[in-house]
């Protein structure tokens, strides 16, 4: 039977999940090398990479480490820390002692480890540049105030002028009465629609193995977030990854570039 994550972004999902298993999210891996790829063109030259091993995810700055690195950037240090941890004043500590300090920060911890994170260095002293990933594209991050004022993190997607995501987001909002604060809503909408895709190119069918097959052949199926494509790949979708920069609180598009493909990193199981 197939099974679809709305979310999950572990490149290591169909290896452990098998043939049957699909994402519907941009890989751990891709989101890490399209930020590395950002932090190198804007002339950042050192990082410092704060990670926890409690999960796959919170894992992905080793692949932002490997790909900085290998288009010749400096690691500085690197330092873990568990999900749920409040206090990170130590690690702060440690990364305003350095000299020279690291030009970016790479993390991918979310809810409510981020913002005390974020909170600790900037008490610290410490001004690099702090990028994360989809785990923080929630309300939260755009309340932090001067703390949050330009972090950037990569996500699935943007609603510019007359884009599907934008006429996704208004269907939302006449639906629910509410404005959707999220890109999730709009990645759960797409899930369905790969679904319906494959339902249909398997000729309405719905046995489990012939949906499996048409899932796994799909190209450039039209969502709210992106075009989505599973056609050669192991279940992990080919698809936009978008960056995004705080600023005054709001959302600032900062472009929804394709990754290097020979930079990307094989898949690092925990």
């Amino acid at each position: 039977i197939p099974a679809m994550s709305t979310c999950a972004s572990s490149p290591t999902l169909p290896m452990i999940g098998g043939d049957f298993m699909f994402a519907n999210f941009p890989g751990d891996n891709v989101q890490a090398t399209v930020s590395a790829e950002w932090a190198h063109q804007q002339g950042h030259e050192s990082a410092y990479i704060i990670y926890s091993p409690d999960s796959q995810y919170t894992t992905m700055p080793l692949y932002f480490a490997d790909v900085f690195e290998a288009l010749g950037g400096e690691m500085l240090g690197q330092d873990t820390h568990s999900i749920g941890q409040q206090d990170f004043s130590a690690i702060a500590t440690r990364i305003s002692a350095l000299d020279p300090q690291p030009d970016v920060i790479m993390t991918s911890s979310y809810e409510p480890d981020f913002p005390s994170m974020l909170k600790a260095l900037r008490a610290a002293g410490v001004t690099a540049q702090v990028i994360g990933s989809d785990g923080i594209d929630s309300p939260t991050t755009f309340s932090l105030g001067d703390a949050g004022e330009g972090v950037v993190f990569t996500t699935a997607g943007h609603a510019t002028e007359g884009s599907p995501l934008a006429e996704f987001n208004a269907k939302y909002e006449a639906a629910t009465g509410n404005p959707s604060e999220t890109v999730f809503n709009a990645v759960g909408y797409d899930l369905v629609t790969v679904v319906a895709e494959a339902v249909k190119a398997a000729s309405g069918s719905t046995d489990p193995v012939a949906i499996r097959d048409a899932l796994a052949e799909l190209e450039n199926v039209r969502g709210a977030t992106s075009l989505i494509t599973y056609k050669g790949t192991n279940g992990m979708p080919v698809r936009e990854v978008t960056l995004i920069r705080v600023t005054e609180g709001e959302r600032e598009l900062i472009g929804q570039p394709s990754p290097t493909a020979e930079l990307i990193p094989a898949p690092r199981m925990q």
